[in-house]
């Protein structure tokens, strides 16, 4: 093969490459994107993601909102995000600085909800593989402490008709139970939910911003 030959198929494969890492950030319309700095985060429709929003409130009785939508993205647009919703959380601040809290919960896919971006203070994601590590983290956790409560029980032993107690067993189901919170915890934390802020504070003056297409 000649060089004229071999070129012409190495711009061919970079060409399909960049039509392969560009295409989903440009056409997926349900994917959320937000950039900091080099750094990107693509949350897609199976990442379960939390939205909070922080706006004021005009009126004598209410200073401010906070609103926190938690669902999954169906789509972006230029100046709004529309949300299939789980959970929502309204916490209101009113001028004599008592806080409400109102808190309702949707069956699935029923409601929808648009979000202005120009609003959101953060975005708070969990992948569908972390919401499982946590849903077995907690199992394991409550098997190990059932088992730590139940090792005195099963080490009591009769020998001859005496009533005894086998250290060994006692060790042997204490030291699963501690496994398994040990293991527990471990996926716990690694289930944990992440939070993205786009509002800079003090603390925080690098924050996130979304991309949009």
């Amino acid at each position: 093969m000649k060089m004229k030959q071999y070129l012409s198929l190495y711009g061919l494969l970079l060409a399909l490459a960049a039509q392969f890492f560009s295409f989903p950030l440009s056409a997926q319309n349900d994917w959320l994107i937000l950039q900091k700095g080099h750094r990107t985060k693509i949350l897609k429709p199976e990442h379960m993601v939390a939205i909070g929003l922080i706006y004021d409130i005009a009126g004598d009785s209410l200073d401010c909102g906070r609103q926190t939508v938690s669902g999954k993205v169906l789509q972006i647009e230029d100046d709004s995000v529309t949300m299939e919703v789980a959970v929502e959380e309204i916490n209101y601040t009113k001028a004599n600085e008592i806080k409400e809290s109102i808190v309702s919960q949707y069956p699935a896919g029923k409601v929808k909800m648009k979000l202005p971006l120009a609003e959101v203070d953060y975005v708070q994601y969990q992948s569908e593989l972390a919401q499982s590590l946590q849903t077995f983290g907690a199992f394991l956790m409550t098997s190990g402490l059932a088992l730590i409560v139940a090792s005195p029980v099963m080490g009591l032993e009769t020998k001859d008709g005496r009533a005894g107690f086998n250290n060994d067993r006692f060790a042997g189901w204490a030291k699963a139970g501690l496994i398994g919170i040990g293991l527990g915890t471990s996926m716990i934390l690694a289930g944990r939910k992440h939070t993205l802020h786009l509002t800079p504070s003090k603390k925080k003056k690098k924050v996130w911003s979304f991309k949009l297409r």
